[in-house]
């Protein structure tokens, strides 16, 4: 039998109320050299029947159906049957772009040091109203900077090349409700991860999406993941407390109250510590991830310390604001300071 070029991964339980229109957006794709993978997870709600119905009509579904294993192991067998060249990751109750599967090709293709690659997201709601946009970095070392504190790839979005996946061993067993981002901390030691311009993903949140669900243990998750990838940066310096505070602080990404959220939800408040902790980490990920000097991330890494700052004294001051810019390596520094000068110069023209 011929190898397909992409082997598409749904795991689902229970999810018929949304199952057709999701499974439709697949077999729909302008790009038809595809096996899709469907695990059908001990479902009891009709979602066998729907299924049942798609493998008579397309030959390239593949179906199991099996007892209540939960996702982790249901993602894992399937990545076990998978033969394409790139695996993409569906959900029951989300709907594919027409291109999806020939974008993502077409860029892995051209960008052979990049394993993993998402998209950008509309979320939409229970009705299929739309519910506002995700915008995730596009920039393989912008995105390696924010995997450090989360996860910034949606997960149902993601395509990955099946040799790398194969590598890791696939989705770890105790990642629960973080299965995608403990990957990807894994991943990053092993090749780059990015993400498309294009929005070529509608996600559906509603009551019965798992991330809304359970939230609390994907943050516990989360931290342990970011912990082990700090380690392999950091050694001996890594801080699991610290690391803990940092993925809270990351929540909803630079909000307002990013670091009370954290010190509430972490019992941390060693803002001084944090701002020291930042910038070993910031160091480490220019010398051992970043592909080049990455002016987003250095920026980002001085906005968590003036927050931290003002959190501390209520205001940042100018000593504060000079030393949190002077971040190690300093061989950065002329760049970012050229180029908030052309920002500056730029945002005044257009003024004029």
């Amino acid at each position: 039998m011929e190898e397909p070029e992409v082997s598409v991964l749904m795991a689902v339980y229970n999810g018929r109320p949304y199952l057709k229109e999701a499974v439709q957006s697949i077999l729909d794709q302008t790009l038809g050299d595809f096996e899709f993978i469907i695990i059908n997870d001990g479902s009891t709600d009709g979602t066998e029947g729907v299924l049942d119905r798609f493998v008579d009509r397309d030959d390239r579904v593949r179906l199991v159906h099996q007892e209540n294993r939960g996702l982790i192991e249901s993602l894992n067998r399937g990545l076990d049957m998978a033969r394409g060249k790139y695996v993409a990751r569906m959900d029951a109750d989300d709907i594919a772009h027409p291109d999806r599967l020939q974008a993502q090709v077409r860029f892995l293709e051209a960008n052979p040091d990049v394993g993993v690659l998402g998209t950008q997201v509309e979320r939409i709601d229970d009705s299929g109203q739309t519910d506002g946009k995700w915008k995730f970095p596009t920039d393989p070392d912008q995105v390696a900077w924010r995997l450090l504190f989360g996860t910034c790839l949606c997960h149902p979005s993601v395509m990955m090349r099946a040799a790398l996946i194969q590598d890791l061993g696939g989705y770890a067993a105790w990642a629960t409700h973080g299965e995608d981002y403990e990957l990807w901390t894994r991943a990053l030691l092993e090749s780059r991860l990015a993400n498309l311009p294009g929005t070529l993903l509608k996600y559906r949140r509603h009551e019965e999406t798992v991330s809304e669900q359970n939230r609390e243990i994907q943050f516990e998750t989360v931290g342990r993941a970011a912990s082990i990838l700090h380690g392999h940066l950091l050694g001996k310096r890594a801080d699991k407390e610290f690391t803990k505070f940092v993925v809270w602080m990351n929540a909803g990404w630079m909000r307002e109250d990013g670091v009370r959220l954290a010190m509430e939800k972490t019992g941390v408040d060693d803002l001084a510590g944090i701002q020291r902790y930042v910038r070993i980490l910031y160091k480490a990920y220019s010398k051992r991830i970043a592909g080049e000097p990455n002016m987003k991330a250095r920026n980002q890494a001085i906005i968590m310390q003036d927050m931290m700052c003002a959190e501390r004294t209520e205001s940042v001051s100018v000593q504060q604001k000079v030393s949190s810019r002077l971040l190690d390596p300093k061989s950065e520094l002329l760049k970012w300071t050229l180029g908030r000068v052309r920002d500056k110069y730029d945002k005044e023209s257009d003024v004029g």
